[in-house]
């Protein structure tokens, strides 16, 4: 199996959704895997497990299917966003969603797509990463990708991704089924193509 570094999702509006999974630097080689990696690995798949039952929990309203799925490299740049914190051994609903809705609603997600320095305008982004083993919490951050200079506005954080290679999924269906779907079809598409993400760099 290759091995391929980082988790980044990128999900653009509308009903055709491309969503980008980084799969850097290591493609051609193995490297021992860190019991702390290994941890946040399972940690993020638990993430991905949980999100695919919801969505299949959901009245399928729709198909929901990859149109096309092809690998790219994305240059350096940072990923500028608003984000929270919570627990992935607490139970209960997935806290994710409503996180979106609030952005959409209080103007964040407005704010960030006027961002003079932002790059790729055609998409959202949505991270997972900074797995704190302690209180099994993760970060999740909603935002834009924009030029490695680019300001910071007030009360919002900033991921710093080096040049990298992505899978980009691009996904076809009603709303909101595409969305919940979304992560659960694009990495067993990359599971089919032997293609793993690098926890260590989500």
């Amino acid at each position: 199996m290759k091995t391929l570094p980082i988790l980044v999702i990128l999900i653009s509006l509308g009903l055709s959704v491309p969503l980008l999974a980084d799969i850097t630097a290591a493609i051609d080689k193995t490297t021992p895997e860190k019991p702390a990696i290994s941890k946040q690995t399972d940690k993020l798949e638990e993430v991905q497990r949980k999100s695919a039952e919801r969505s299949n929990s959901l009245e399928k309203s729709t198909e929901v299917k990859i149109t096309e799925f092809r690998t790219v490299e994305l240059q350096h740049c940072l990923l500028v966003g608003k984000s929270f914190r919570y627990s992935l051994s607490s139970g209960g609903e997935n806290p994710v969603p409503g996180f979106w809705d609030k952005c959409f609603s209080d103007g964040t997600i407005s704010l960030l797509e006027k961002h003079p320095q932002r790059i790729h305008n055609e998409v959202l982004i949505g991270w997972y990463g900074d797995y704190d083993p302690e209180d099994e919490t993760i970060m999740c951050i909603v935002g834009v990708l924009t030029s490695p200079e680019a300001r910071i506005p007030v009360g919002m954080t900033s991921i710093e991704i080096p040049t990298s290679r992505f899978a980009v999924a691009t996904l076809i269906g009603q709303e909101p089924d595409v969305y919940m779907k979304a992560h659960q079809l694009t990495f067993e598409k990359m599971r089919e193509q032997e293609l793993i993400f690098d926890a260590e760099r989500g």
